[in-house]
């Protein structure tokens, strides 16, 4: 995880969501969102929230997608 993010620099929210990601689709898969993990590490999370919701993952979860894409843009 910390690899991938500087983590302690995320709101609750949205290392709530990076862990529900990361849990649902497993460590490996998850670090294959190169773009999403980017615009999150430069702070442009509407920019990570679009992103996740322009992926595979998003159809296959379904309405779980657009409620941490929420978080995510929120924070």
């Amino acid at each position: 995880m910390r690899k991938l993010f500087t983590f302690d620099e995320l709101t609750d929210n949205r290392k709530a969501v990076v862990l529900n990601m990361m849990f649902n689709m497993g460590y490996g898969t998850f670090s294959t969102f190169k773009h999403t993990i980017g615009l999150v590490n430069s702070g442009d999370y509407e920019g990570a929230a679009a992103a996740m919701l322009d992926s595979l993952w998003a159809g296959q979860v379904g309405d779980r997608a657009v409620r941490l894409a929420q978080l995510m843009k929120e924070g």
